[in-house]
């Protein structure tokens, strides 16, 4: 049974029936209007204009949302080299130093995202990896729908994943628990 006080079930490439969840692979969309109100969305965090120089310059001349977010997306996977560890670094001394954890390159990203003046939030949810599902963060960035974009991934990786949750850390333990409870079955999968 899926838990009805999860509104981050359904939405954008996610859809929820009963229970059962409807996953679509994000097609590319053009923004069809503003994005929808985001309560959990903190405030846009302050980057140095020069030191996010170099990731805004790699969105192309007219690059529509799509184009941007995925350029962005492949700036910090390219650009910004994982590291282990707890998670204590800002998006500004990540982007300095070039490395970061998971989250913390999550957080870059959405930050950058922000900065090229582009709605986005960071969601935790379940990715499924090496043939099992792992409780773990992304960006989603609005580009007519939200779109998911995971600067751990080399761009183009397919990737099963749900939403669970938007926003912040202080929901993670509980999103451990409740996703420790969930049976995940295919029920049809396309490439």
């Amino acid at each position: 049974m899926l838990p009805d006080s999860l509104p981050a079930l359904q939405g954008g490439w996610q859809q929820r029936r009963g229970d059962t969840l409807l996953v679509a692979r994000p097609a590319d969309s053009a923004a069809t209007g503003p994005a929808p109100d985001d309560p959990a969305a903190p405030p846009r965090p302050s980057l140095d204009t020069a030191l996010a120089a170099p990731a805004l310059a790699a969105i192309p001349p007219a690059a529509g949302a799509e184009a941007a977010a995925l350029a962005l997306a492949a700036w910090v996977h390219t650009h910004v080299a994982g590291r282990t560890g707890a998670h204590t670094r800002r998006p500004a001394q990540v982007l300095a130093a070039r490395q970061g954890t998971a989250q913390e390159q999550v957080e870059l990203l959405v930050a950058l995202l922000r900065a090229a003046d582009l709605p986005a939030r960071r969601v935790w949810g379940l990715v499924r990896a090496g043939g099992r599902w792992e409780l773990r963060p992304w960006a989603e960035a609005w580009t007519g729908t939200w779109r998911p974009l995971d600067p751990t991934l080399a761009p183009g990786d397919p990737v099963a994943r749900l939403r669970l949750a938007t926003g912040g850390e202080a929901r993670f333990l509980d999103l451990a628990l409740r996703a420790g409870r969930l049976r995940l079955t295919a029920l049809q999968e396309t490439p």
